[in-house]
């Protein structure tokens, strides 16, 4: 997603819209979390977080590649994979599905996790300063044209 038009307004962008109308996001990290400092991906994962969802619950998955051929992820709840090998013998006596989720994504980059960590929306890139400006007051409850606030709570 990572983004709607210039000049969106977050709570009405086409972004926040299709994604109320799902019951989940998924983000895609690249190699060093880049997507973290983008103001518009910051935004989408703060309302992957907060929306109200057609069914109710939302889920936020993070996925990353490992090398060319292989991808890891965090889901939110056990993975498909994960219900489905936790049934065997040698993870059902580990505890089962969420073993194998435990297992599986301790394989996940820890300094992608930091990253992402440490981004902050306030500081945060856009192509256009508009976008960065309404988002940042949408979180805080402001007008969409007014300056936004330095180091808002909301931020």
């Amino acid at each position: 997603l990572c983004g709607g038009g210039p000049g969106d307004v977050p709570v009405d962008s086409a972004v926040r819209r299709a994604m109320a109308s799902t019951s989940g996001t998924l983000s895609v990290f690249d190699g060093d979390a880049r997507s973290c400092a983008r103001t518009w991906c910051a935004y989408e994962a703060y309302l992957s977080l907060t929306l109200e969802r057609r069914g109710g619950r939302s889920r936020y998955d993070i996925y990353t590649a490992l090398g060319w051929d292989e991808a890891v992820g965090y889901v939110d709840g056990a993975a498909e994979l994960d219900e489905d090998l936790g049934r065997r013998s040698e993870w059902a006596q580990a505890g089962g599905a969420f073993a194998h989720k435990a297992w599986r994504e301790e394989r996940f980059p820890l300094p992608l996790v930091q990253q992402a960590l440490q981004a902050s929306i306030e500081n945060g890139e856009t192509s256009e300063d508009v976008d960065r400006r309404q988002i940042l007051n949408a979180l805080a409850g402001r007008g969409r044209e007014e300056e936004p606030l330095k180091g808002h709570a909301s931020y």
